[in-house]
């Protein structure tokens, strides 16, 4: 009967044999290796012999492959996601006039006509005008040629008045824009010094060009005869939403958004009517016109009703109103209080006083709850929304929570790509740390991995991969500690970011752990067997610690620098560890080179293992990114609601109605 220790031997150069020399030295450094006692080189060689000279495992064939597949999957729908995110912001914003790409279905002439006018034009008007031309006695095409057609060339088209008496001659929203663009340039409104602001002085006009002047001030007459007021912009954007890419995650909610963006704001170029009223009410005013003064006013607050009254979506229309208002407000109190006209002064002092008080009260109050607790895009646009109507509706957690989840599933998608990455990379380092060895010592780490027996790669992927991955979803998703209350950009990202590269980093270090423990346990007789890593496991618990801890920053009610400090302690000391490992392999005693690279050849498909898992996991979180989107109202466009989103319909509506209350209307 062979001695344990020959046995051993040549089960471990069996497959040496087509190489006497190699055979030859593989013994050499066997016998100055072994250390074991009998028992341990019994069980080895029985382990060896069992496992035969297959080189590469089925298993790890099938890993590899799988995760080479799900990867270029992944990284293939990312690509398309990145290409349409960036197509659709060209198309939207109007840099390009390829719609070939939109993702909602392929459009027909006619849909893509209304959605964007001839994409083979330079200019927006000129692309619009085609829609336009190919419905010449609809109004509304008319409007929103002409809006652009000012945008691109500072001037209304040819005949806009003419052609305007002719599709909807009783709409005072085109006399009013004749006027604005007729009193563009025919006062200048004066600057005043810094004494003269602090003692609220009221800016004086200079007449640059009084038949402009005049005719503005006609059409504001005419307007205050007309019966209604309609841009028809809302009606256009009601047509197109439909058309639009339905929204199913974040990225296809971007063509809706910066579509609506990129639409034409009418009336923000009204405010130089101001500036003409003004200039006629001082002049009124300075000739002791009471008469006169009366008048104005009445049309004027004939044309500010009309245009209250209009059904706009978009907020910036009765901001822009509001403005005109307040900016008349304190001129027509100066004036009338000039002419005696105490009932008129009262009036418009009263405006002015209620629009002053809600713009300082505005400024004082900005809600970070709203920052805080929503998601990205509700967390830029809502505060600003919500802070223009003092009856806007109130937003709640509830109504918060959607856009939010939406925010963490997409970071934890993006967020399972680096971890892949780094994870691909650790796999990459851990393969080419062989070629620092000898062939001998590269086949004889080969051979030894067939020690490894399947509960111990169970130990090794089970503990090490997915352990953390399932520790961390348990932390985030189950406990309060998860941080799903709060947005992702309520700390700068360092929460979520910070619990998981926590996670990460266990992926990274626990299974050289592991294996070091495995591995000590079944190449005992090689002297593998080392003294249990307690600064390693320490390590590694400050890692799994600093999950929740991460979450806690929020414990007392916002960002708290002081506990996400103590997480980011937790996380580098499982960082230093790491980086201890690193420079022990590197520059490590020669004499662990084998062990070493045995331990590179487990870590290769624990790693692998890792980036399956990440891989996978990016489809679920696209699934409940998807489920969150679809309960999202606050941000949600709808052809009910046609503004930006439902929420700045809904606060546009309670901004005019109080418009209209402070006009009497």
């Amino acid at each position: 009967m062979p001695d344990p220790a020959e046995r051993f031997i040549d089960a471990v150069v069996r497959p040496l044999g087509d190489n006497a020399e190699l055979e030859i030295a593989a013994r050499n450094e066997l016998a100055a290796l072994i250390s074991g006692d009998e028992e341990s080189l019994e069980r080895a060689a029985r382990q060896l012999e069992s496992a035969g000279r297959v080189r590469w495992s089925g298993w790890k064939i099938a890993l590899y492959a799988v995760t080479f597949v799900m990867s270029l999957v992944s990284l293939e729908v990312a690509r398309r996601g990145a290409v349409v995110a960036r197509k659709l912001s060209e198309i939207a914003m109007g840099t390009t006039g390829d719609t070939r790409d939109l993702p909602a279905r392929r459009m027909s002439a006619e849909d893509c006509l209304l959605l964007f006018g001839d994409t083979s034009k330079h200019l927006k008007s000129e692309r619009m005008k085609v829609l336009w031309d190919a419905a010449p006695d609809n109004p509304a095409y008319f409007a929103e040629y002409s809006i652009l057609h000012r945008i691109d060339h500072d001037s209304l088209p040819p005949d806009f008045l003419a052609t305007a008496e002719r599709l909807d001659p009783d709409n005072a929203w085109f006399t009013l824009m004749a006027a604005s663009a007729v009193g563009k340039d025919a006062v200048t409104r004066l600057k005043l010094t810094g004494k003269e602001r602090k003692n609220g002085a009221l800016p004086g006009s200079r007449l640059v060009d009084e038949d402009r002047y005049r005719e503005a001030l006609e059409l504001v007459a005419k307007a205050a005869s007309q019966s209604r007021f309609d841009s028809y912009q809302d009606d256009l954007i009601a047509k197109r939403i439909p058309l639009l890419p339905k929204r199913t995650d974040l990225v296809s909610q971007i063509l809706p958004i910066a579509y609506l963006a990129g639409s034409p704001a009418d009336t923000i170029r009204f405010r130089s009517i101001v500036d003409v009223v003004d200039a006629e009410c001082a002049a009124l005013a300075a000739n002791g016109d009471a008469e006169g003064l009366v008048d104005l006013a009445a049309k004027w607050e004939a044309c500010l009703g009309l245009w209250s009254e209009a059904d706009s979506g978009s907020l910036v229309d009765p901001m822009v109103l509001k403005v005109c208002i307040h900016a008349h407000a304190k001129r027509m109190a100066d004036a009338a209080g000039k002419l005696g006209l105490e009932e008129v002064q009262a009036r418009w002092a009263a405006v002015d006083e209620q629009l002053t008080q809600e713009k300082e009260a505005r400024d004082r109050h900005g809600d970070r709850s709203l920052r805080m607790k929503g998601g990205i895009f509700a967390g830029l646009a809502l505060p600003a929304v919500a802070n223009q109507s003092v009856s806007a509706p109130i937003i709640t957690d509830e109504d918060l929570r959607p856009g939010r989840l939406v925010d963490h599933e997409l970071f934890g998608r993006v967020f399972s790509s680096f971890i892949w990455l780094v994870l691909g990379l650790m796999a990459s380092a851990a393969a080419f740390y062989r070629m620092r060895a000898s062939l001998l010592v590269r086949r004889l780490s080969l051979r030894f991995e067939a020690l490894f027996r399947p509960a111990d790669w169970l130990w090794v992927m089970g503990g090490g991969i997915v352990l953390p991955f399932a520790f961390y979803q348990v932390v985030y998703r189950l406990t309060p500690f998860g941080a799903r209350d709060w947005s992702v950009t309520a700390s700068g990202f360092m929460v979520p970011g910070g619990q998981f590269s926590s996670m990460g980093m266990l992926m990274i270090v626990m299974p050289v752990l592991i294996a070091r423990w495995r591995l000590g346990a079944r190449g005992d007789a090689l002297g593998f067997r080392k003294a249990r890593s307690w600064a390693g496991w320490g390590a590694v618990v400050c890692g799994a610690l600093a999950i929740p801890v991460f979450g806690m920053s929020f414990k007392s009610g916002e960002a708290s620098e002081s506990v996400t400090k103590a997480a980011a302690v937790l996380l580098g000391v499982l960082m230093l560890a790491w980086l201890a490992v690193g420079m022990r392999a590197v520059f490590g005693r020669k004499a662990e080179l084998m062990r070493r690279l045995t331990m590179t050849r487990i870590l290769v498909p624990a790693y692998v293992s890792g980036m399956l898992l990440m891989v996978t996991s990016m489809p679920v979180y696209h699934a409940l990114e998807k489920h969150w989107l679809a309960q999202d109202r606050l941000m949600e466009i709808t052809p009910e609601s046609p503004g930006w989103t439902r929420y700045e319909y809904q606060v546009a509506q309670a901004m005019r109605a109080e418009l209209r209350e402070m006009l009497g209307m």
